[in-house]
């Protein structure tokens, strides 16, 4: 039953899990699960994917168990209708004034709605919003947990996310990493494994998640930001130094013999949740996104319009294992669902496991997409598109003065198995009828330092006769710095038959391409620490030029005047001069002035 004018405010969200995080087939598992959240005084919504390993019979199975549970006094079952019937409220009953609330790590208010009195990170997810509101974060503080917003959406306003407080302190930290300090956290396993409760909050700091989310772990990373991803199906497969995996509670970690603590210190581990998940209608600014093994930002709505993403830093993504199959992780992902009026500038995404910025599955489309003056920094990707069979096409996609700076050289790139995809442009599926009517993408004025591919394209799809099309996609004014290793097109195109892929597919005729002798590691240290957007530009690009183009202009002109007086001035000195031999007077002087 839908309730269209109704809303549930987001203090009733609670965690779900499917059948399969309850165990998969093992009905002993799921009971297990199901007591795991009683004994904790949790709620959880149960939920039953048809994709899934469980089957009917241990559906009935477990909704037995559970209603068995009820009749004990143990527990209260609620369906949605009845959920919906006794909580949810008028939205016009929540038309209101817009807001600012104020977020700070040591926040205490109920309301948030001063610097003085900010709330804390739990209280903001616990509040209902309206477009129009802000969300400010406090500069310098690190905030652990999942931004989503059940908002409401009133004449079309937009809710902002953005920071306040001192500037110096830096963009404030928005984090899904479990952080592991000592040596008591870790117990063992075996000889030279070691595991850890992700379920006992005892055992670690940062995100208190113990869903079956918050003990997946995309990667772990030391306090000299030294990653260690070599992520593992099954507890045999634990073989190598630093080998990991895990399972529904426990994270195993193989060592020289001591503990992950004894042996590597602290320990960030970034756990399998997005750390923004996007709506509708809203702008994210000035925030800092770090630490997460799904995705920076995610879309997770049947549609998404009018989103701006401008000056964020979205850092350290990726890695978990989807369906326990493929590894991913993107920066910012719009998934199986249509995209419009999206803006995304002035943001650096960088060391991702997979792309820093997406439009993907079997339904996912977009129009009047636009990525301006981004700065991508060792991603597998820069860009994919991956369009099939319901998709609608892609129109209006503007790819255009971006930065690109060694994709396919990070650490995703060296975890994944699939190496031969990592390319700046990822053409991964388009296979939807009347392709050409349906296909407007631009690249231009990009500059890519030291890429592992420029384009990767699904050629079994016939993308590659697409790509061909100008009038579809284009790429041209661009600046390419190619390594002697470096492609421009799967695995062909190196940079002495550059001339030939212009010539075979049409594109970057106008583009420039430059051969990279080696890298330069002062450049190569700067682009994997530094949080300065603006320096980061400069390496390539001067937006101050036009504005210093100005100043020189108005500088000459001044310069102009003053040599203008200065000869005018002597014209009327030399005059008095010679009006003193002549006898001229001061006032005869003046006259001729």
């Amino acid at each position: 039953m839908k309730y269209p004018e109704l809303y549930i405010n987001p203090v009733y969200r609670q965690p779900s899990g499917s059948l399969f995080n309850f165990g998969g087939d093992n009905i002993e598992t799921m009971k297990a699960g199901i007591d795991k959240i009683i004994d904790r005084l949790e709620c959880n919504v149960i939920r039953f994917n048809a994709g899934s390993n469980s089957t009917l019979v241990n559906l009935s199975k477990l909704l037995d168990y559970v209603k068995q549970k009820e009749k004990e006094g143990e527990i209260d079952i609620v369906t949605y209708k009845d959920f919906y019937e006794k909580n949810a409220i008028r939205i016009n009953d929540l038309i209101k004034d817009k807001h600012t609330y104020y977020v700070a790590m040591d926040g205490n208010s109920r309301v948030g709605l001063s610097q003085n009195e900010p709330m804390n990170f739990e209280r903001l997810l616990t509040k209902q919003y309206m477009t129009g509101d802000k969300i400010l974060f406090k500069r310098g503080d690190i905030f652990y947990g999942q931004i989503y917003t059940n908002l409401i959406t009133v004449d079309n306003n937009v809710l902002t996310l953005s920071s306040y407080g001192d500037t110096k302190k830096g963009k404030p930290i928005i984090s899904c990493y479990k952080i592991v300090n000592k040596k008591e956290s870790w117990e063992k396993e075996s000889d030279k494994i070691y595991r850890i409760d992700l379920t006992d909050r005892s055992k670690f700091q940062g995100i208190k998640d113990i869903t079956y989310e918050g003990a997946t772990i995309g990667f772990m990373e030391t306090k000299n930001k030294t990653k260690y991803y070599n992520l593992k199906k099954t507890l045999s497969e634990l073989t190598e130094l630093y080998d990991y995996y895990y399972n529904e509670r426990y994270l195993f970690v193989r060592t020289n013999g001591a503990t992950p603590y004894e042996e590597l210190g602290e320990l960030k581990l970034a756990t399998g949740i997005s750390i923004l998940v996007m709506c509708s209608n809203i702008k994210v600014e000035n925030l800092h996104l770090q630490g997460t093994g799904q995705h920076g930002m995610r879309g997770n709505r049947i549609e998404i319009e009018n989103v701006e993403i401008v000056n964020n830093i979205v850092e350290d993504i990726g890695g978990i294992f989807n369906s326990g199959k493929d590894r991913y992780g993107n920066g910012i992902d719009f998934y199986q669902i249509d995209v419009k009026n999206v803006k995304i500038h002035k943001n650096i995404v960088r060391n991702t496991y997979d792309v820093a910025f997406t439009i993907q599955g079997v339904q996912g489309s977009g129009t009047n997409i636009s990525l301006t003056k981004n700065i991508f920094c060792l991603n597998s990707q820069d860009s994919e598109i991956w369009e099939a069979e319901k998709a609608t096409g892609i129109y209006n996609y503007n790819f255009e003065d971006n930065i690109s700076f060694l994709v396919g050289r990070g650490w995703g790139n060296l975890a994944r198995p699939d190496k031969y995809c990592t390319s700046h442009i990822l053409f991964w599926a388009y296979g939807f009828d009347n392709v050409e009517e349906k296909t407007k993408i631009y690249f231009n004025h990009n500059y890519i330092y030291n890429p592992k591919r420029i384009y990767f394209i699904a050629e079994y799809l016939d993308t590659h006769i697409l790509f061909q099309k100008d009038k579809c996609i284009r790429s041209d004014f661009n600046h390419y710095y190619l390594n002697n290793d470096s492609f421009i097109y799967w695995d062909r195109f190196n940079f002495s038959r550059k001339n030939n892929f212009i010539e075979d597919f049409n594109k970057d005729k106008n583009s420039e391409f430059i051969l990279l002798d080696k890298e330069d590691p002062i450049l190569v240290d700067k682009i994997t620490n530094s949080l300065d957007y603006n320096e980061l530009r400069k390496i390539f690009v001067n937006d101050e030029k036009g504005k210093n183009h100005s100043n020189a202009l108005l500088i000459s002109i001044i310069v102009i005047i003053i040599i203008a007086l200065l000869l005018f001035g002597g014209f009327f000195i030399f005059r008095y001069i010679k009006t003193k031999k002549d006898d001229f007077s001061l006032n005869k002087l003046m006259k001729l002035l």
